[in-house]
């Protein structure tokens, strides 16, 4: 392939793994931070619904149901009423228009593997499949086409991601972000949508999903599957950092501290005061008849987690 062909695959790929979710947490006390809105900016303030794609074929009824029934609590959530602290505000204006609280589940669909089991790693792929494996399913009218979603891939236990097993454990990007970013346009007719990538790390092997995408509840999780219960905490981070930055290259992102980092960034790791412990681990939010361990999201009123 062409050398500049390429280096657009490179470039794309260090966007969407920028926005990982295994940076070490920020030591306020060493170096406080400084949440600050770009105005003009767009974050997500209308109704929003998160689509699942679930790929490869080693889920199971029961990690489907866990998932979904996280995800349709989100918007209701003690964690999600931080997120909805950040708001959107026009040029030389003051008027603001608020990240929504209306965070429903949308579709749900199956790839059970077009890509192979090993996403990302095509020397001669310039395009990110996930974002191709979506719209797969837009075009098909499986999935809606809209600007105001955030399309979630969440790929089994038998697949691996880039270079996602180096530390990191999932995304998200744009279409736009991307075209931007690569200089690589994708041949999609809807030429903007949101979306994340977030793996059940038990693809990486046990040191790594333990080390890397969270804390605590190693052995003993609240619903029993430590691989499962270890994507919570990831998929909230990313769906959070995409409701304040759905479009993360540098001339469009609202919301960064000076060091770069999002929302869910500057918390990353931890998990606030309130955790409690019984039956073996400890969880911090429950909604729809699940207890979770999740980490904190940063509060842009408060500055602090």
């Amino acid at each position: 392939m062409h050398p500049l062909l390429l280096a657009a695959a490179e470039a794309s790929r260090k966007i969407h793994h920028k926005e990982g979710h295994h940076r070490p947490p920020v030591n306020h006390a060493v170096a406080p931070q400084h949440i600050d809105y770009i105005p003009g900016r767009l974050s997500m303030v209308n109704p929003m619904k998160v689509h699942l794609v679930w790929y490869g074929s080693a889920w199971t009824e029961k990690q489907k149901k866990s998932v979904a029934d996280f995800v349709s609590g989100m918007g209701q959530s003690d964690i999600w009423n931080v997120a909805a602290k950040y708001y959107n505000t026009p040029v030389n204006r003051t008027e603001r228009t608020y990240v929504t609280k209306q965070v429903t589940l949308g579709n749900q669909v199956v790839d059970l593997g077009s890509k192979g089991n090993i996403l990302n790693t095509d020397p001669s792929n310039p395009l990110n499949d996930v974002p191709v494996i979506i719209n797969k399913f837009i075009q098909s009218g499986e999935l809606p086409s809209s600007s105001d979603d955030v399309y979630l891939l969440i790929s089994d236990k038998n697949t691996l991601e880039g270079g996602a097993c180096q530390g990191y454990c999932g995304y998200h990007s744009s279409v736009k972000s991307d075209e931007i970013f690569a200089g690589q346009p994708y041949p999609f007719q809807h030429t903007d949508f949101k979306y994340s990538w977030v793996g059940n790390m038990e693809a990486c092997g046990p040191d790594f999903m333990v080390f890397y995408c969270g804390r605590r509840n190693d052995v003993i999780s609240p619903t029993g599957d430590v691989g499962i219960d270890r994507m919570f905490s990831t998929i909230i981070h990313e769906v959070m950092e995409a409701s304040s930055n759905p479009d993360v290259d540098n001339d469009e992102t609202a919301w960064n501290d000076a060091e770069g980092n999002e929302n869910a960034d500057m918390c990353a790791y931890q998990y606030g005061p309130n955790a409690k412990f019984e039956n073996g681990y400890y969880y911090n939010a429950e909604w729809n008849g699940q207890k979770y361990y999740i980490q904190s999201n940063y509060d842009p009123e408060r500055q602090f987690c």
